[in-house]
């Protein structure tokens, strides 16, 4: 009689929920040593060695480089379609603090060009950890948060400022006269007299 055994897609569902499950407790250590920080900042507190902010800097892009790319493939590989919304939540919330601590380099090191040598050393990887992997349906299924909702939301709000505090009534007033004034023009144009052109004068073969 033979053992019964997991099966083999069980076995790798159980395996990737443990992968997932590593990967929130790393982000969770990577956002309590970045908030760490940030209240150190807040309380004033200052570092004379001009190497040591960008080390620190680089330290935690690096972490979250690693994370995002982490989750990316969690997202690829994951099994449960209601875990993918709130997967795409945190890599959003992920991505935002990314560009912010890029931002925070760039104002440090006073360049575009930013560099994270001793963050790699010190965490053990290589410039290929820290690449950013972008899925090609990623961004498709994140429209939500796309340049063009956010034009529409632009436009909304301009067109709601412009008529705040105008009623429905007002409105077809300002139509109406806009329609009455197209046509009092219209009439204007009708009642002014047509200048004709004089004929041309004739003077022997020749046309003046």
């Amino acid at each position: 009689m033979s053992l019964l055994t997991l099966p083999k897609s069980l076995a790798n569902t159980t395996r990737v929920h443990e992968k997932w499950l590593q990967i929130i407790q790393a982000a969770q250590d990577a956002v309590a040593d970045d908030m760490d920080q940030q209240n150190f900042t807040a309380k004033g507190i200052r570092i004379k060695e001009r190497a040591i902010p960008p080390e620190i800097l680089g330290r935690n892009y690096s972490r979250y480089c690693y994370l995002i790319n982490q989750m990316y493939d969690a997202f690829l590989n994951n099994v449960h379609l209601q875990r993918a919304t709130y997967i795409q939540e945190i890599i959003n919330i992920c991505m935002k603090r990314l560009f912010e601590l890029r931002d925070e380099l760039v104002h440090v090191i006073v360049n575009d060009y930013v560099y994270f040598d001793a963050a790699l050393v010190q965490l053990q990887m290589t410039p290929f950890d820290i690449e950013i992997i972008v899925p090609y349906h990623f961004p498709l299924e994140c429209r939500k948060d796309s340049v063009e909702k956010f034009l529409q939301k632009l436009w909304a709000d301009a067109v709601k400022r412009k008529t705040k505090g105008q009623s429905i009534l007002d409105m077809q007033d300002q139509e109406e006269v806009y329609i009455t004034s197209s046509s009092s023009s219209y009439q204007l144009q009708d009642s002014l007299p047509r200048i004709v052109p004089p004929p041309m004068l004739q003077i022997g073969w020749l046309e003046v």
